[in-house]
């Protein structure tokens, strides 16, 4: 049994922009467990895993009224989080995964998202979850469902994933334990991937480079962005996104050095999706001061362009730029700023937020 306990907090302001300038505080709780079943059931490669989080704080995205959240924490209360049974096949090339799943903890993620605090980069692009609640992952809720993930070669990953479209589910309803199937959806959500690891999936796992092209479609009925109080039918969607190291000090296969990275993303159907386009790009640089090679300096841009179906709005921006400062094996400070252009779309002035982010790994 392998236990996994961590708090990350974060403290913000607007130094300028909404109605006058306020400070927010949001932290999250989050705990895990693992348990290898080999020797209790003999079966090699089985392990049951479940997870839980308390959050606490304000929304400081609310108070902007910003498309992309400034942070990525906060989910206020305490909430089941993912439940699965996983086992491993094939000499480690298939991962089966069933359970109480969050499709955003898997798929259509890059490692070098992690750097970043808006909720717009990390963990995924933003408008997979904006545009369908069943994507994303806790906190606050998760969906029944089921992943399969097969190294079809050392440098070719096929991911796979079904997953339900309870609205209830996702919203975290009874702090996450909201087991039921249906209640007022149908049909399923499903997504497709395909991910090249040019430097092979098990020696580098993506720190170097890694490229993902994929699909999503969900048959479930969606509200009508243009208020007609009507269903607009279900949708489908691509993404494609991919990191590369493209300078390294130390020579090949170590870690320091400039990463960059792009994602795009791109929904069928405006009428039921807030952000039918959202674009992305930015770089980190691990160890750029010779005497902190664990520091990581990043800076980010992402674009979201608002459905027509919403009137008087266009598209919303963000600049981020931030420091990790990694002290230990354990504990990382981020001091962080952003900047937002249009805040929901909407011609309104821009809002400069600064913080710092903290998260300590027991």
């Amino acid at each position: 049994m392998t236990p996994t306990l961590s708090y990350t907090g974060v403290l913000q302001t607007n130094a300028t922009g909404g109605p006058h300038q306020v400070w927010s505080y949001a932290g999250q709780l989050a705990a895990g467990l693992d348990f290898n079943l080999e020797k209790s059931l003999k079966v090699r490669g089985m392990s049951v895993y479940v997870g839980a989080s308390w959050g606490t704080g304000s929304d400081m995205s609310g108070f902007l009224h910003s498309l992309f959240p400034v942070n990525s924490i906060y989910g206020p209360n305490y909430y089941l989080g993912e439940m699965y049974l996983q086992q491993i096949l094939l000499d480690k090339k298939l991962t089966l995964v069933g359970g109480r799943l969050g499709a955003a903890n898997t798929l259509a993620t890059l490692p070098v998202f992690a750097n970043y605090v808006n909720y717009g980069i990390n963990p995924t692009p933003y408008s997979l979850g904006a545009n369908d609640i069943s994507f994303f992952g806790p906190p606050v809720g998760t969906e029944w469902g089921a992943l399969a993930l097969y190294d079809a070669t050392p440098l070719i990953q096929v991911s796979a994933g079904l997953f339900n479209t309870n609205p209830h589910s996702a919203n975290g309803e009874d702090h996450g334990a909201d087991f039921a199937l249906q209640q007022g959806n149908k049909g399923a959500l499903v997504v497709g991937q395909v991910s090249f690891f040019p430097h092979q999936i098990e020696q580098d796992e993506g720190r170097q480079s890694e490229y993902s092209i994929g699909f999503l479609s969900d048959n479930n009925s969606f509200p009508d962005l243009s208020g007609n109080n009507n269903n607009g039918g279900g949708y489908w969607g691509v993404f494609v996104q991919g990191q590369e190291q493209i300078c390294q000090p130390d020579g090949p296969g170590t870690a320091r050095g400039l990463t960059v990275w792009a994602s795009w993303a791109y929904n069928s159907k405006p009428v039921v999706s807030p952000i039918p386009v959202f674009w992305g790009a930015g770089a980190s640089y691990e160890g750029l001061l010779p005497a902190r090679k664990k520091d990581v300096i990043s800076a980010g841009w992402i674009y979201g362009r608002v459905s027509s179906s919403i009137p008087s709005t266009t598209a919303e921006q963000v600049f981020e730029l931030n420091y990790n400062l990694r002290i230990g094996r354990f504990l990382v400070f981020t001091p962080d700023f952003q900047y937002i252009w249009k805040p929901g779309g909407y011609n309104v002035p821009g809002a400069a937020v600064a913080g710092i982010q903290a998260r300590v790994t027991f």
